[in-house]
């Protein structure tokens, strides 16, 4: 590790390095970082199973993007271009805090385009294990959206755990606009368990309570019998459960 400008406070958690110009590995795998804090942990550090250290990067430009295959990867990572993915060379460094970073999600087949202004989150790596935590925020002052993953590299296989509570739905119209749903107003309590397999959504089971909505068509309905239907729908409360599941022997999906 090598860095250009350094500087230590003492924090209620142990001495703090800011560091500038950071530098991990050398040669070929080398990750250009630039500025990010080095935070000893002095005290939970000691502890059996928790890290020495945490290294927080600020203001990465993250992309999800989900490819033709269906499979999913994450552009945006320090060094990503390396032999060495940047997870195996931060391994060592124990937590990795994202603080004030943009995401943009990219999926084609799901009709899913959006940016989100801010995530933090906290990534640790072990070995070919990777635990996630992240909150989103979609608006400025708006309540984050929550999301958990463990994620196994090898065999590529995860759970995905995505929640927040008074989630304002017209906020959210980039992921609605995919089931073909144009919210007007509302908010929403909703929860969703997802397994991944080789990086691909297999299946899928989501609660919601919505509150106050009105949600119409985000396309002109065409019934098949000519007769008129109502583009809009308003309500006081709705409840919801449902489970979407990807046949491994079958080519078509289901709920």
């Amino acid at each position: 590790m090598s860095f250009s400008h350094a500087r230590a406070e003492w924090t209620r958690r142990g001495p703090r390095f800011i560091l500038d110009g950071l530098h991990v590995g050398r040669g070929e795998t080398q990750l250009d970082i630039g500025r990010a804090q080095l935070q000893v942990a002095m005290y939970s550090g000691l502890l059996p199973g928790q890290p020495l250290t945490e290294l927080k990067i600020r203001d990465l430009a993250l992309t999800l993007v989900q490819d033709e295959d269906g499979r999913w990867k994450v552009i945006g990572l320090p060094g990503q271009d390396s032999p060495i993915t940047p997870l195996d060379r931060l391994e060592g460094f124990g937590w990795l805090p994202v603080e004030k970073a943009r995401l943009a999600i990219r999926a084609p087949l799901l009709k899913i385009e959006m940016n989100m202004p801010r995530i933090d989150a906290r990534v640790r790596v072990n070995g070919p294990r990777v635990r996630v935590g992240m909150s989103a925020w979609i608006e400025r002052g708006d309540p984050p959206l929550s999301a958990v993953l463990e994620f196994q590299r090898r065999r590529r296989d995860g759970l995905l755990w995505v929640g927040g509570d008074k989630l304002l739905l017209a906020h959210w119209s980039p992921v609605l606009a995919a089931v073909g749903i144009a919210p007007e107003k509302g908010t929403a309590d909703i929860a969703l368990w997802t397994e991944l397999r080789d990086q691909r959504i297999s299946q899928v089971t989501v609660k919601a309570r919505i509150r106050q909505a009105r949600l119409r068509a985000s396309k002109p309905l065409e019934p098949a019998d000519g007769k008129g239907t109502a583009e809009a729908l308003a309500f006081d409360e709705i409840r919801a459960s449902a489970r979407w599941s990807r046949w491994t022997h079958f080519p078509t999906s289901s709920w």
